[in-house]
């Protein structure tokens, strides 16, 4: 854990808290995709669902998607 600390804190200070908070909302659809893949476990519907809208989340926050040339 507190490797993970370290590597997060260094996360920050070099790219800067949007891009690291874009990090923290993966963790829970990895949790589940690992899940899935690893353990058996069932995806539901709402899950799925609740993945897409966390990608969804992360293409406006990192906002490169939408940017203007």
């Amino acid at each position: 854990t507190a490797f993970a600390y370290i590597l997060y804190f260094n996360l920050v200070a070099s790219a800067g808290a949007t891009n690291a908070s874009l990090v923290t909302l993966i963790v829970p659809a990895s949790a589940m995709l690992l899940g899935f893949l690893f353990l058996g476990e069932r995806l539901e519907p709402f899950e799925i669902g609740g993945v897409v809208l966390i990608g969804l989340g992360l293409v406006t926050i990192d906002g490169r998607l939408f940017r203007q040339a």
